[in-house]
């Protein structure tokens, strides 16, 4: 009974689908109508293992920037993940944090970060503390005031803070090791 609720109300929901309809407007029409993030969740756990993102990562075009970059042998380090910061929802919200503590890699990975969507002030702007990559990692503990694993121990200095204007198809590419956290999503 409750997985044909579950199918009914995403079949109400997918009434207005069309294939030219972007991910931003898909997940829109998803969250409007579900309960616990029961559909845009599963966008969140399958979009990741999709054989396009792995295709697009060993592209040529993505290994001729990290070649560029100065990067001799580029390898997929961790499976990609995928972000969905529901609109004023702090509990999906990441804190300061540094990837390095989430990753097996080396310590001087590097992280490409990609916009799904057109990112406004409203989305909220990735932010970072400027110079944080030059410091090693830092001190963390287990983090329960939201779905993130970490928290940073000591709060970046305010005067280093600053925030990303990344564009849809731009390519954002940083260390591991950069203290960041998600800009904060107060659109409707």
């Amino acid at each position: 009974f409750l997985i044909d609720c579950k199918f009914l109300s995403l079949e109400k929901s997918l009434n207005n689908f069309s294939h030219q309809m972007s991910l931003q407007e898909l997940v829109d029409i998803l969250y409007k109508d579900e309960k616990k993030n029961e559909f845009t969740s599963k966008i969140f756990e399958i979009l990741p293992a999709t054989i396009e993102v792995y295709k697009f990562l060993s592209s040529s075009g993505i290994k001729l920037i990290l070649e560029e970059a100065g990067l001799r042998n580029p390898t997929l380090g961790t499976v990609p993940l995928i972000r969905i910061d529901r609109p004023k929802d702090q509990f999906f919200s990441t804190p300061w944090h540094q990837d390095t503590w989430y990753s097996f890699s080396s310590t001087n990975s590097i992280v490409i970060w990609i916009p799904l969507t057109e990112l406004t002030k409203d989305i909220g702007y990735l932010k970072y503390e400027k110079d944080s990559h030059k410091e090693g990692v830092r001190d963390f503990v287990l983090n329960e005031k939201s779905n993130e694993k970490f928290t940073l121990i000591d709060n970046p200095l305010k005067d280093k803070i600053k925030e990303i204007e990344i564009a849809f198809g731009e390519i954002l590419i940083f260390r591991q090791s950069l203290l960041h956290k998600s800009g904060f999503n107060k659109s409707n």
